[in-house]
């Protein structure tokens, strides 16, 4: 954690259970700059300029040119702000496209993953990821702040997809992606779900 001021910087490492402090600063205004721990992202600012700097409510600028700051915080002769911030251990999701030969939504024995299919994460503000799975079918993303997101699959000439079994990224039996190919839902942070699948069942010819 540092702290900023127009005359220069110091900077204390927070104890065993989160606490900081900077003693003996003079009045005046500073800026509360704290570096994110590996694994971890901001949360979202609860302090709000009506209240700032209550105890308990992350004053942490989530993102932006101002990320990882604190707003300005004018020192009072005597006083002692609180000053706080919350970070959340980040998330993935990862899960195999198969072809799902008999069409039953779960995969069997035999049924082989498939390569080279595009897979897109969207967040809930719209920003997208794209990945393709590997040879044997398997896909990720990782380093995912908590939120809720959609995976959309991108079917194959030639197929359909399976039937959609559960629906859920922290289950690893069946499909779990609708007919469009696609899943959403909330990720709670520091969670590493591998099991959200997609079978892909072989069109049929007459």
């Amino acid at each position: 954690t540092d702290r900023d001021t127009a005359s220069g910087s110091s900077s204390d490492v927070t104890a065993a259970d989160g606490t900081y402090s900077f003693d003996g600063i003079r009045p005046g205004e500073y800026t509360v700059r704290f570096t994110t721990p590996t694994g971890y992202s901001i949360t979202k600012r609860t302090g709000t300029d009506a209240e700032p700097f209550a105890p308990g409510l992350s004053d942490i600028i989530q993102s932006g040119a101002q990320a990882g700051r604190t707003g300005t915080l004018t020192a009072e002769p005597g006083t002692n702000p609180n000053v706080d911030g919350g970070f959340a251990e980040l998330s993935s999701l990862a899960g195999t496209v198969w072809t799902d030969d008999d069409g039953d939504g779960l995969r069997g024995d035999g049924e082989l993953g498939r390569g080279g299919v595009t897979v897109t994460l969207t967040d809930e503000d719209g920003a997208v990821r794209t990945t393709t799975t590997a040879d044997d079918g398997t896909y990720s993303f990782s380093d995912l702040p908590a939120g809720t997101y959609t995976v959309t699959v991108e079917r194959p000439d030639g197929t359909v997809f399976s039937q959609r079994l559960d629906g859920r990224a922290d289950l690893d039996e069946g499909s779990d992606v609708d007919a469009d190919g696609k899943a959403s839902g909330p990720v709670p942070p520091g969670v590493h779900w591998t099991h959200l699948d997609a079978g892909l069942s072989p069109l049929s010819t007459i």
